[in-house]
């Protein structure tokens, strides 16, 4: 090609990448616009957010999300599961979740991880104004409230956690389970920072192995119901959550850059989306 059609397309190429540039960064712009707008109106009318942690995951976990939100002039509190109780099943965290639950009508269920068997539960024991599924996964037992899943619609479906070459969760003598350090740095903390990878590290403790779980016997349907999606998690598969929220629960979910644990790496973010449901955004 003549030198004067390389530096013709050179020169188209430059002066495209700008206007490409200019457009994704208006967008980021109104995207920003919007949420503090619904955070803003959100704060005329406080909420309550139930943080329910994930699976080994004590209720001080929550402490950096619950500033931000209380920062934002609204109230949380995080309450503590009995997950080293080997007999304790999803419906007897969820009975622990309802008691929290002090204001029925301003009161949000946040469930992160394992416990999105635990919040839906909840809200059939005590009327709450919303529940969100953050990276929240299902077991079959929670499911069957939901659907029945045709066999066709078993071989679509994404995996829900990666394949690892060995098992990163162990058994304890008494009943429990605990998972691999190292494994649990690299699954949910993979985006925190070194001093939060340790010290989220140090409080982990054992918990209950997900079996034998009482059916869970209907969905929450009347209640508004929210998801979020952190798009480098690995410990849940994004593709496979992306599927349950989207086909089953009918959810347009909120996409987060980051991992597993976005309360640790991006709690301020995290907190302003939080208290934006409700407001103009409905989920669905």
């Amino acid at each position: 090609m003549p030198s004067f059609y390389k530096n013709k397309e050179k020169q188209n190429n430059e002066s495209y990448r700008p206007t490409l540039w200019a457009v994704s960064d208006a967008i980021i712009a109104i995207k920003s616009i919007i949420l503090y707008y619904l955070v803003m109106v959100a704060a005329e009318n406080p909420k309550i957010f139930v943080l329910v942690p994930g699976c080994w995951h004590p209720p001080e976990v929550m402490d950096l999300l619950r500033f931000e939100i209380n920062k934002l002039g609204h109230e949380s509190l995080a309450p503590k599961l009995p997950i080293s109780d080997p007999d304790a099943t999803f419906d007897d965290h969820a009975k622990v979740v309802a008691d929290a639950c002090r204001d029925e009508e301003r009161v949000i269920l946040v469930g992160h991880s394992r416990s999105g068997n635990v919040i839906p539960r909840a809200a059939g024991l005590v009327a709450v104004a919303g529940l969100v599924y953050m990276c929240a996964t299902f077991e079959p037992a929670t499911l069957v409230a939901l659907k029945r899943p045709t066999d066709e619609e078993k071989d679509n479906m994404p995996p829900r956690i990666p394949k690892y070459r060995s098992s990163p969760i162990k058994d304890t003598a008494n009943g429990l389970t605990v998972i691999d350090p190292k494994a649990a740095r690299e699954l949910f903390y993979n985006d925190c920072s070194d001093r939060n990878k340790d010290w989220a590290v140090s409080i982990l403790q054992p918990q209950r192995r997900s079996s034998n779980e009482p059916s869970m016997l209907r969905w929450p349907d009347n209640t508004a119901q929210y998801s979020i999606i952190c798009t480098d998690d690995r410990a849940t598969n994004p593709d496979w959550l992306r599927y349950i929220y989207t086909r089953w629960l009918n959810l347009t979910p909120v996409e987060l850059p980051g991992g597993h644990s976005p309360f640790l790496s991006r709690p301020q973010k995290l907190a302003r989306v939080l208290v934006s449901f409700g407001v103009g955004n409905d989920g669905r």
